[in-house]
């Protein structure tokens, strides 16, 4: 049954022309963003691009995979808030009695379909990283490094976990502007938490989104408080998740549409 509705939900969001353009649009930007800020290395780091380590690049191109979470999770927000707002939602739910199946159907849907573009924004990045290393004959990165590898994995994580929480958070606010609100609100918890004493970042730091990324991409310092292990960066990014899950299912099984 939820295999069925995984397929249907894939299909309704490709299907349309607009969803198939704004998602090749992503795909674009986001290396292109990230050869925008390496040409420009001058204006935006006040160091030439040859004076940059071969991780400084990729972490530079890697900032073009921000931008298509941002547009990802707006994507997101769009496609759900769309079924609301032309009541489509009622056939859906008439198709499907079980909520929670109708649920579990958009969400992996919306995982699997994060898990793609992540990989190829990643992808991309990491390409034209490469290409920009060649073109100025400096060391290139290899995917047996253990921090390369670990820091493009760890960044293909961050749509995928934004996206799944925008998803429920449509559900849970009933709203797409209220599903992105709150996104972008988790998104920036770790500038908030920056704002407090540095006793109290100490303990709220490392159980914020965005460190728990950054640490899983290996980008926290050593000596850093946000350097925990990778077990406990996951399990934050599943208990945001999860929580926001509960709140959608109970939501939409008090729903009156």
């Amino acid at each position: 049954m939820v295999s069925r509705l995984i397929t249907a939900e894939a299909k309704k969001i490709l299907y349309l022309k607009w969803s198939r353009i704004y998602l090749l649009v992503t795909v674009l930007a986001s290396p292109a963003f990230g050869l925008l800020l390496s040409l420009t290395t001058r204006m935006t780091t006040g160091r030439a691009f040859v004076d940059l380590l071969p991780r400084e690049v990729l972490s530079m191109n890697l900032l073009g995979v921000d931008l298509a979470n941002i547009m990802l999770i707006v994507f997101t927000a769009m496609s759900i808030s769309r079924e609301f707002s032309t009541k489509s939602i009622q056939v859906s739910l008439a198709l499907t009695p079980t909520r929670t199946h109708l649920l579990t159907a958009r969400l992996a849907t919306v995982f699997g379909l994060s898990l793609v573009f992540s990989l190829i924004t990643v992808s991309a990045a990491y390409l034209v990283s490469q290409m920009l290393l060649v073109a100025h004959q400096m060391p290139l990165l290899g995917l047996t490094d253990v921090g390369i590898a670990r820091m493009l994995v760890g960044v293909m994580v961050m749509p995928v976990f934004y996206c799944v929480l925008t998803a429920a958070a449509a559900f849970a606010f009933w709203s797409g502007a209220g599903a992105v609100t709150f996104s972008l609100c988790v998104l920036a918890v770790q500038a908030l938490v920056g704002l407090f004493p540095e006793d109290i970042q100490t303990w709220l730091m490392p159980f914020t989104p965005q460190s728990a990324v950054h640490n899983l991409a290996g980008m926290n310092p050593p000596d850093s408080w946000e350097s925990v292990s990778l077990v406990v960066s996951a399990a934050v990014l599943v208990m945001w998740a999860t929580a926001t899950i509960l709140v959608a299912s109970w939501r939409l099984q008090r729903k009156d549409v």
